[in-house]
């Protein structure tokens, strides 16, 4: 009979090339060698990219704590259209205001949160300066990225406002790493408004018609680099839309009378250098009609396909209304009402970076969804050196959690005996010596 140890690893991973990455916590559980490959860095660039490109809308007029997730697709006429295949649901109401690589990063009450929805995982981060999310000025002035050892940051820039005049920026980054907030004396004379697009870890904003670079690695802004075009962002309404692609590629598009749309993609992208190639361009005049404008508000673009979506105000000559609109170099194919916002989102496969330990012993978190917030980090029945997301745990006929310390070949397993988000205490279920079994095992197969 084959065992799960005995498949070899080109069938082990093409295996797991096939699993969706919202079940992928479930199946890697169920072996430590498939739970090893699939945090191979090589392999899960390869299964990322596989995965189809979608974009995230935000409906203005639901509720903060469900998401859609829409793709472009082709309906029974081989005509492009959107189509939803999925929603993300937070466990509170959040208010989205960056996102890197599949990690979203918004802030709820008086907290920051990093949440993954594929692999259901989140953390939640302590405002240092609490006027940065207080005041609506504040709001969208977050970024997440990572440096290039891979480790997360978050920059926070917030505005000292006095009689509705700015009168300082300021600059803080936490750091997953160290688990802390420090203040940064980060040089940029211009006023950033924008919220900017992840690039390559990296964070990108337009500003005044030019396109200014965030280096994580440096921890400071480059120079500012030419647009593809010819324009300036002085105004509110002369706002430049721009969307990351894949993660690795910008995006900007540009409006010539409100009907003429032309999309920029990059072919090389660093915060100190940028080169550009054009992608599309649209006249939505003879699907709009003569007497109609549309301002394009945020878009995405499948690359592949050629394809986008536009999302923006229609502007007619006796009402304004909000629409999304499919549109690609053969034509403009649907139509979606409603004031809407997209951006660019691929299922990530990327852990969040958590805290090494709540002291030597290690802990686990509990949220409470009643209170609608984290409870204190408390004690598990044992102390170990390995990483939290090491240390499996079950729950037991949902009343009851259950946790495993593996020491060598001796497993233990601990149970609760009281569980609330605030206070736990354990007993010990059973302990096992796996050691005889497997050597029979070995035996066996000799």
């Amino acid at each position: 009979m084959t065992m799960i140890t005995d498949l070899s690893l080109d069938l082990v991973e093409e295996i797991l090339s096939k699993v969706p990455l919202t079940s992928l916590k479930a199946v890697k559980s169920t072996c430590k060698r498939w739970n090893t490959l699939s945090k191979d860095e090589s392999f899960t660039k390869k299964h990322s990219a596989e995965e189809f490109p979608a974009f995230l809308n935000f409906d203005y007029c639901c509720s903060q704590r469900r998401f859609s997730v829409h793709r472009i697709h082709y309906n029974i006429e081989d005509l492009p259209c959107i189509k939803e295949i999925g929603k993300l649901h937070s466990p509170i109401k959040l208010h989205i205001l960056h996102q890197c690589d599949g990690l979203l990063l918004g802030h709820a009450e008086d907290k920051l949160v990093v949440w993954n929805p594929s692999l259901a995982q989140t953390r939640w981060i302590e405002l240092r300066n609490k006027r940065s999310v207080y005041k609506r000025r504040g709001l969208g002035r977050c970024a997440i990225g990572y440096d290039n050892n891979k480790n997360h940051k978050v920059l926070v820039r917030f505005y000292d406002v006095y009689d509705n005049n700015i009168t300082n920026v300021k600059h803080e980054i936490y750091d997953f790493k160290s688990s802390s907030w420090r203040g940064h004396d980060i040089i940029n004379p211009k006023r950033i408004r924008e919220r900017g697009v992840s690039v390559k870890g990296n964070n990108y904003f337009v500003v005044e018609g030019k396109l200014l670079g965030f280096d994580f690695t440096k921890e400071r802004f480059g120079p500012f680099m030419d647009l593809p075009f010819e324009s300036s962002d002085d105004f509110e309404y002369d706002r430049i839309p721009y969307s990351c692609v894949r993660g690795d590629q910008l995006a900007v598009l540009f409006q010539r009378h409100l009907c003429d749309l032309v999309i920029w993609i990059t072919t090389k992208i660093e915060p100190d250098a940028v080169s550009w190639s054009n992608f599309f361009k649209f006249d939505l005049k003879p699907f709009l009609g003569f007497d109609h404008g549309f301002k394009v508000r945020s878009f995405f673009i499948d690359k592949e396909k050629k394809i986008g979506v536009v999302c923006g105000t229609e502007l007619k000559s006796h009402i304004n209304e909000e629409k999304c609109y499919v549109v690609g170099e053969d034509g403009c194919y649907q139509a979606k009402t409603g004031k809407q916002y997209v951006f660019s989102y691929v299922p990530s496969w990327v852990q969040i970076q958590v805290p090494s330990s709540c002291g030597k012993r290690k802990g686990r978190d509990c949220f409470d969804f009643t209170k609608e917030k984290l409870g204190q980090c408390m004690d598990l029945p044992f102390d170990t050196d390995d990483d939290d997301n090491k240390i499996p745990y079950s729950c037991v006929r949902g009343g009851q959690l259950a946790v495993l310390f593996q020491r060598a070949f001796e497993l233990v397993i601990w149970i609760t005996t009281k569980i609330e988000p605030d206070a736990v205490s354990w007993s010990n279920l059973f302990k096992v010596d796996m050691k005889p079994f497997l050597a029979s095992l070995t035996r066996r197969r000799k």
